[in-house]
């Protein structure tokens, strides 16, 4: 895992706009064959790239990887900045855990 978001970090060196999407593309498809659960978030740029990853395919699986990881300040910087749409979908999630 860690050695594709080294990858993800090397993109922004890339001139070719479409060729770094295609590959951040790429990426995204062999981040989503990892479990979601063994993850670890370092930063920002780590949870910018997992939210784009899992988020439209698997968000149940990205919101367990938040709550996982409440403790960690760039969790809660990250979700502080997020849209709102997309905190009222986490809470809604935290709801569905706490009713059960």
């Amino acid at each position: 895992m860690q050695e594709i978001l080294e990858q993800v970090k090397a993109l922004e060196k890339q001139d070719d706009l479409f060729l770094m999407w295609k590959q951040e593309l790429d990426l995204r498809h062999s981040m989503r064959e990892w479990p979601a659960a063994s993850l670890s978030l370092n930063g920002d740029d780590d949870i910018n790239f997992l939210f784009r990853s899992y988020f439209w395919t698997q968000k149940n699986d990205f919101f367990t990887l938040l709550f996982n990881h409440l403790h960690l300040s760039p969790v809660l910087n990250w979700l502080s900045q997020a849209p709102a749409w997309v905190n009222r979908e986490f809470l809604a999630f935290l709801l569905g855990i706490l009713i059960g």
